[in-house]
């Protein structure tokens, strides 16, 4: 099995362990979330591969379709800047 896969795998896992479900996946980037019928969520992480090291970039997407799903957003907006930012770091330091 090639080593670079297996990790490709690894960081693919820890993005979706957190509930999230694989929406598409090409080459170095991933687009995960979820939908419900007050908020459509979508995560879209791209890899860099310098060759002595990976970095990743997060983009977040949120669509919201009621109130319910705006004040949702609302007050997740500030945990989701201190949650995404550890989850890419904590990422890169295992591959």
């Amino acid at each position: 099995m090639d080593p670079s896969s297996e990790v490709e795998r690894d960081w693919e896992d820890d993005i979706l362990r957190h509930g999230l479900s694989r929406r598409n996946h090409v080459m170095d980037w991933l687009v995960a979330g979820f939908n419900d019928k007050h908020l459509e969520f979508r995560v879209v992480v791209d890899v860099i591969d310098s060759g002595t090291t990976r970095s990743f970039i997060a983009t977040t997407l949120a669509l919201t379709h009621s109130p319910l799903g705006r004040a949702y957003h609302a007050l997740n907006k500030p945990f989701h800047r201190l949650i995404v930012p550890t989850m890419l770091r904590q990422i890169e330091d295992r591959s």
